[in-house]
Protein backbone atom coordinates (compact mmCIF):
# COMPACT_ATOMS: atom_id res chain seq x y z
CA UNK A 1 0.00 0.00 0.00
CA UNK A 2 2.84 2.43 0.85
CA UNK A 3 4.38 1.72 -2.54
CA UNK A 4 1.21 2.79 -4.38
CA UNK A 5 0.76 5.84 -2.16
CA UNK A 6 4.34 6.93 -2.92
CA UNK A 7 3.74 6.45 -6.64
CA UNK A 8 0.57 8.56 -6.50
CA UNK A 9 2.40 11.35 -4.65
CA UNK A 10 5.25 11.31 -7.20
CA UNK A 11 2.78 11.48 -10.13
CA UNK A 12 0.88 14.37 -8.50
CA UNK A 13 4.18 16.16 -7.83
CA UNK A 14 5.31 15.74 -11.44
CA UNK A 15 2.02 17.16 -12.71
CA UNK A 16 2.52 20.26 -10.57
CA UNK A 17 6.10 20.75 -11.91
CA UNK A 18 5.13 20.98 -15.58
CA UNK A 19 6.33 24.03 -17.49
CA UNK A 20 3.40 26.36 -17.98
CA UNK A 21 2.59 26.72 -21.66
CA UNK A 22 0.82 29.58 -23.37
CA UNK A 23 -2.95 29.12 -22.88
CA UNK A 24 -3.84 30.47 -26.30
CA UNK A 25 -2.60 30.75 -29.85
CA UNK A 26 -1.66 34.39 -30.38
CA UNK A 27 -1.93 35.20 -34.09
CA UNK A 28 -0.89 38.84 -33.68
CA UNK A 29 2.76 38.72 -34.85
CA UNK A 30 4.26 42.14 -35.53
CA UNK A 31 7.64 43.43 -36.65
CA UNK A 32 8.96 46.00 -34.17
CA UNK A 33 9.96 49.40 -35.46
CA UNK A 34 13.56 50.49 -34.94
CA UNK A 35 14.46 53.69 -33.13
CA UNK A 36 17.51 55.60 -34.24
CA UNK A 37 19.82 56.61 -31.40
CA UNK A 38 20.61 59.84 -33.26
CA UNK A 39 17.11 61.09 -32.38
CA UNK A 40 18.08 61.22 -28.69
CA UNK A 41 21.68 62.49 -28.49
CA UNK A 42 21.26 63.68 -24.88
CA UNK A 43 20.07 60.29 -23.55
CA UNK A 44 22.20 57.36 -22.46
CA UNK A 45 22.82 54.71 -25.09
CA UNK A 46 23.28 51.02 -24.31
CA UNK A 47 26.76 50.12 -25.56
CA UNK A 48 26.75 46.32 -25.22
CA UNK A 49 24.62 45.81 -28.31
CA UNK A 50 25.60 42.22 -29.10
CA UNK A 51 24.41 40.85 -25.77
CA UNK A 52 21.36 38.63 -26.12
CA UNK A 53 19.45 40.36 -23.36
CA UNK A 54 16.45 42.58 -23.72
CA UNK A 55 14.58 44.86 -21.35
CA UNK A 56 10.82 45.20 -21.87
CA UNK A 57 9.61 48.67 -20.89
CA UNK A 58 5.86 49.19 -20.84
CA UNK A 59 4.76 52.68 -21.78
CA UNK A 60 1.24 53.99 -22.28
CA UNK A 61 -2.12 52.58 -21.20
CA UNK A 62 -1.29 49.52 -19.13
CA UNK A 63 -3.29 48.56 -16.05
CA UNK A 64 -3.52 44.81 -16.20
CA UNK A 65 -1.73 41.57 -15.44
CA UNK A 66 0.88 40.70 -18.06
CA UNK A 67 2.14 37.24 -18.94
CA UNK A 68 5.39 37.02 -20.90
CA UNK A 69 6.12 33.88 -22.90
CA UNK A 70 9.32 32.98 -24.72
CA UNK A 71 8.77 30.31 -27.36
CA UNK A 72 5.35 29.67 -25.76
CA UNK A 73 6.75 28.98 -22.27
CA UNK A 74 5.77 31.31 -19.44
CA UNK A 75 8.81 33.20 -18.12
CA UNK A 76 7.18 36.06 -16.23
CA UNK A 77 3.77 37.09 -14.91
CA UNK A 78 3.31 40.45 -13.25
CA UNK A 79 0.94 43.36 -12.80
CA UNK A 80 1.76 46.23 -15.15
CA UNK A 81 0.46 49.69 -14.31
CA UNK A 82 1.41 52.80 -16.26
CA UNK A 83 2.10 55.79 -14.07
CA UNK A 84 0.09 58.64 -15.62
CA UNK A 85 2.58 61.31 -14.55
CA UNK A 86 5.62 59.43 -15.93
CA UNK A 87 3.92 57.91 -18.97
CA UNK A 88 5.64 54.57 -18.33
CA UNK A 89 5.25 51.61 -16.04
CA UNK A 90 7.57 51.19 -13.11
CA UNK A 91 7.69 47.46 -14.02
CA UNK A 92 10.54 46.39 -16.27
CA UNK A 93 11.04 42.84 -17.40
CA UNK A 94 14.52 41.67 -18.34
CA UNK A 95 14.90 38.64 -20.58
CA UNK A 96 18.06 36.75 -21.47
CA UNK A 97 17.56 34.89 -24.74
CA UNK A 98 21.18 33.77 -25.08
CA UNK A 99 20.19 30.20 -24.18
CA UNK A 100 18.27 29.78 -27.45
CA UNK A 101 20.01 28.66 -30.64
CA UNK A 102 17.72 30.76 -32.83
CA UNK A 103 15.93 34.04 -32.25
CA UNK A 104 13.04 33.30 -29.85
CA UNK A 105 9.48 34.50 -30.25
CA UNK A 106 8.35 36.71 -27.36
CA UNK A 107 4.61 36.81 -26.68
CA UNK A 108 2.89 39.29 -24.36
CA UNK A 109 -0.60 38.48 -23.09
CA UNK A 110 -2.80 40.81 -21.05
CA UNK A 111 -4.98 38.87 -18.55
CA UNK A 112 -4.78 35.71 -20.69
CA UNK A 113 -7.05 37.36 -23.24
CA UNK A 114 -6.51 36.24 -26.85
CA UNK A 115 -7.73 39.59 -28.14
CA UNK A 116 -5.00 41.40 -26.23
CA UNK A 117 -1.84 39.54 -27.12
CA UNK A 118 1.12 40.25 -29.36
CA UNK A 119 4.15 38.29 -30.49
CA UNK A 120 7.45 39.59 -31.85
CA UNK A 121 11.03 38.58 -32.44
CA UNK A 122 13.74 40.70 -30.79
CA UNK A 123 16.17 42.49 -33.06
CA UNK A 124 19.79 41.50 -32.49
CA UNK A 125 21.75 44.59 -31.50
CA UNK A 126 18.77 46.32 -29.89
CA UNK A 127 18.56 45.89 -26.12
CA UNK A 128 15.34 47.71 -25.17
CA UNK A 129 11.76 47.12 -26.32
CA UNK A 130 9.41 50.02 -25.62
CA UNK A 131 5.90 48.58 -25.61
CA UNK A 132 2.66 50.51 -26.03
CA UNK A 133 -0.94 49.34 -26.10
CA UNK A 134 -3.29 52.14 -27.15
CA UNK A 135 -6.87 51.73 -28.38
CA UNK A 136 -6.45 47.95 -28.70
CA UNK A 137 -3.35 48.38 -30.91
CA UNK A 138 0.16 47.22 -30.01
CA UNK A 139 3.30 49.14 -30.88
CA UNK A 140 6.76 47.81 -30.13
CA UNK A 141 9.85 49.93 -30.69
CA UNK A 142 13.31 48.38 -30.42
CA UNK A 143 16.07 50.71 -29.28
CA UNK A 144 19.40 51.12 -27.56
CA UNK A 145 18.42 54.47 -26.09
CA UNK A 146 17.52 54.73 -22.42
CA UNK A 147 14.91 57.46 -22.49
CA UNK A 148 14.72 59.90 -19.59
CA UNK A 149 12.53 57.84 -17.28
Amino acid sequence: MKKYLSLIIVVIGLNNCKVQKMPLDCKNLIAPSLESSSLFPQNEIVRDTMSKKIKLIFEQKFDDSMSVFVNEKLVNKTKVFTNASLGVSTNFISLDYGIYTSMPKITLVLSNNKATCVSFYPVLGKRIAYINFIKELWDIEMSNVIRGI
